[in-house]
């Protein structure tokens, strides 16, 4: 049996002491390809910001119309779930990319995707 492990590129957090001079409309964060409001195609208009909440990896994802969205990373490496009581996550591997569904919204996030067989 082959188990696979989903690793989310991890990008250097950065402890922000203070946000003085940005107006606080101003989101941050990655461009992230996204399909939200049930659109066919993907684009690069949303946001993605990552932060450590309680030990646990957080995505929060902001959304050109100003909605967001925010996933946990499984620390067991199968993948994300959905944060905050919102609709259940669906995933699936396309390529180097995992795609999550919630809803009529789709992400996709880089992730790297490592096959692990078992030892004979």
């Amino acid at each position: 049996m082959t188990s696979m492990r989903i690793f989310f590129y991890s990008v250097p957090l950065l402890l922000l002491t203070a946000c003085s001079g940005s107006p606080q409309s101003e989101i941050h964060g990655e461009p992230l390809a996204c399909a939200v409001d049930g659109a066919t195609d993907f684009t690069k208009v949303c946001k993605v910001e990552r932060t450590l909440v309680d030990g646990v990896l957080t995505l929060t994802v902001y959304q050109p119309d100003g909605g967001f969205r925010r996933f946990y990373v499984l620390d067991d490496g199968t993948g994300i779930s959905a944060a905050d009581g919102a609709g259940i996550a669906t995933t699936q591997v396309v390529g180097d990319s995992i795609e999550v569904t919630i809803d009529e919204d789709r992400y996709l996030f880089p992730a790297k995707i490592e096959n692990h067989a078992p030892a004979s």
